[in-house]
């Protein structure tokens, strides 16, 4: 099932799903709405992350307290786990913390639902989102810090700056290929070129940049 930008729900290739919450009401409500759309091999519910031995395409952590602790462990079992925040509070520390520990994609728990759908779908795919307070919020928190490599000039094509402005945007390989009448496979290079040039390292990294050098307007 896939997420298009009107809003339409397509088939996409199922995933299997981990929800960690401690609010028991709050885990099970998430994962009924989520297996109503059918498109999950597998959601599975647990209080704390402890004792789980099977692999989940994407997990999805929904403790704002506890959330980046949670995801150390997670990554000390499997550095390359996918991991998606349920947030319900805009805290620029825990924002940050998350940031370090490269989190794939951030969401308020006051976004629309048809939102953390589609980070999910964008995460599944090796993509990152993050919704568009918490994007606002990486400028505010990381456009002086010295991590980022300072570009007095970066020769961006046209392309290259159309699919910055659409990364931006969070649109998605599909959608992106769509609306510039490109490739997947060519989405993908400009995609690579674009994190190379600007020494980023995730999608973040991108709209990062962007804002900071007046490419995308928040």
């Amino acid at each position: 099932m896939q997420i298009k930008g009107d809003g339409r729900i397509l088939e996409m290739p199922q995933i299997s799903l981990l929800i960690i919450d401690e609010d028991n009401l709050s885990r099970k409500g998430l994962r009924k709405m989520l297996n109503d759309l059918n498109w999950f091999t597998e959601i599975a519910e647990i209080g704390t992350y402890q004792n789980i031995e099977a692999r989940y395409d994407v997990v999805v952590v929904c403790n704002d307290f506890k959330s980046v602790e949670l995801i150390k462990e997670i990554r000390a079992k499997d550095a390359h786990q996918k991991i998606i925040v349920l947030l319900l509070h805009l805290q620029e520390l825990v924002i940050a913390k998350l940031i370090e520990q490269e989190v794939n994609g951030i969401v308020l728990k006051t976004s629309p639902f048809e939102e953390l759908i589609k980070c999910i779908q964008l995460v599944a795919e090796d993509r990152d989102f993050f919704s568009q307070e918490v994007s606002t919020m990486f400028y505010h928190l990381w456009a002086n810090k010295k991590s980022l490599k300072e570009h007095t000039e970066i020769n961006f094509s046209k392309r290259e700056t159309e699919v910055l402005v659409a990364i931006c945007n969070q649109k998605t390989n599909d959608e992106i290929a769509d609306e510039l009448f490109l490739s997947q496979s060519s989405v993908k290079k400009y995609r690579c070129s674009l994190l190379e040039k600007t020494c980023s390292k995730t999608s973040a990294g991108l709209i990062i940049y962007a804002v900071k050098h007046g490419i995308y307007k928040v």
